[in-house]
């Protein structure tokens, strides 16, 4: 296949485009890198490896379609609750980006 098929999943028997194949890319802003570290610093062996297992389940879904996580606010925002994490990101489709802003502790949703 060419590279417009593979990006936009040509349907061969009738040339129509089904579903546009586009991943996102997740970017982490300082203030979030910081706030996971101290929530991973804080944690014990237990708590790291729920904390790991919450993060792959939300960059998962984040690459593939980040306006299905979590909960939208103002603007392009979301936030979403990943016990034991609440996570706030921004959604920037024209760029295929999701910004991580913030990170917090709990997340009982």
């Amino acid at each position: 296949p060419t590279d417009a098929e593979e990006d936009w999943n040509i349907d061969r028997g009738t040339g129509e485009a089904i579903e546009f194949a586009m991943t996102y890319r997740i970017i982490w802003l300082e203030d979030a890198e910081q706030a996971i570290a101290q929530i991973w610093k804080a944690a014990d062996a237990a708590l790291r490896q729920s904390i790991s297992d919450r993060l792959y389940e939300f960059r998962d879904g984040l690459i593939v379609d980040p306006e299905q996580v979590g909960e939208s606010r103002e603007r392009n925002r979301r936030i979403a609750f990943y016990p034991p994490l609440v996570l706030q990101f921004e959604v920037d489709h024209e760029r295929g980006i999701v910004w991580i802003q913030d990170v917090g502790a709990g997340g009982s949703r």
